[in-house]
């Protein structure tokens, strides 16, 4: 076997690796029940992530909310089943007055476990990083989209080409977004402490980088200056005129 088709093969092996099983497992339990299961575990997975995404959207924690709440979903499911088996001459009764005790007897220990679970959480990891400024991957402002992760920018879906002194303040910029923030804030971030009072060397990367972004760098609606104050990046810049 060549290198080149063995490096192929090591890529996409991983790949095989969830419909090989899904396939031996048709064979064990036959095509109805496959069905089915296979469509409940879609619909679970889906279900929890997108609890997990709009969770992390609201918090902002990213890599922690996600992969958390998940797992107390399933926590929460799991302790229900576990608990409503043993009561299964409950839930056959059929006396409805039965099947709610014993489905309320489910959810209380369904509840109390996924609570504690997340009190473990609160403490042990979520506690660490009250205070912590939340970690932004991706700004979108009119038709500027600041992508932290590739660290690129584009305007109206085009990539612009920036050096790493205009990146920088723009990304913090951006990150200010509806504020102003002053001359020696900015020089003092993007160049260092020992460039604060440089305002023509601020002045000079900011006219440039209107003139990669703004559809008219004479009139900008994105970069604006607060004569004497430092510049802000308007949030709104539709509204601009």
């Amino acid at each position: 076997m060549s290198k080149d088709r063995q490096e192929r093969l090591q890529h996409w092996a991983p790949y095989a690796v969830t419909p090989v099983l899904m396939l031996a497992v048709l064979q064990a339990m036959g095509l109805s029940a496959w069905v089915t299961l296979t469509v409940a575990g879609l619909t679970m997975g889906m279900m929890l992530f997108l609890v997990a995404s709009g969770l992390t959207l609201i918090f902002g924690l990213m890599e922690v909310l996600n992969f958390a709440h998940a797992a107390f979903v399933t926590v929460g499911a799991y302790v229900t089943v576990s608990v409503l088996r043993p009561l299964g001459g409950w839930t056959a009764d059929p006396s409805l007055t039965l099947n709610l005790v014993a489905l309320l007897v489910a959810l209380i220990a369904a509840a109390a476990a996924s609570g504690a679970l997340g009190y473990v959480f609160e403490r042990v990891i979520i506690r660490q990083v009250y205070g912590a400024p939340l970690r932004q991957i991706l700004i979108t402002i009119g038709a500027l989209t600041v992508d932290y992760a590739q660290h690129q920018v584009t305007m109206n879906g085009r990539e612009v080409e920036l050096t790493p002194i205009e990146y920088r303040l723009l990304a913090y910029l951006a990150q200010n977004a509806g504020r102003i923030v002053t001359q020696d804030l900015l020089l003092e971030h993007v160049w260092g402490a020992e460039y604060v009072g440089e305002s023509h060397l601020l002045q000079v990367n900011i006219n440039r980088l209107r003139r990669k972004l703004e559809p008219d760098a004479v009139h900008p609606r994105y970069i604006q200056t607060k004569t004497g104050v430092g510049y802000l990046l308007n949030a709104q810049p539709a509204a601009a005129v």
